[in-house]
């Protein structure tokens, strides 16, 4: 059993075992980054429709803001 807990002992002190931590952890991180991910059939043709309203008015936001201060010029 000695020999057993030794090569065991020498076995988790290797560099083979370090190697084999950094495969997990790579292969975790892989994993993780996959579930992050958005799936093509998570979207619907409306939450297309609303990201391009939302780009569009990123798109067009000084001009929102230019009429904003105006209006609020008036107001004075």
């Amino acid at each position: 059993m000695d020999d057993v807990q030794e090569l065991a002992q020498q076995f988790v002190e290797s560099p083979v075992m370090e190697e084999l931590n950094r495969i997990w952890r790579r292969a975790s991180n892989r994993v993780k980054e996959k579930l992050g991910e958005p799936q093509e059939h998570q979207f619907s043709r409306r939450s297309n429709i609303q990201d391009d309203a939302i780009v569009s008015l990123a798109k067009n936001a000084s001009i929102y803001i230019k009429t904003f201060k105006k209006a609020l010029g008036n107001l004075k």
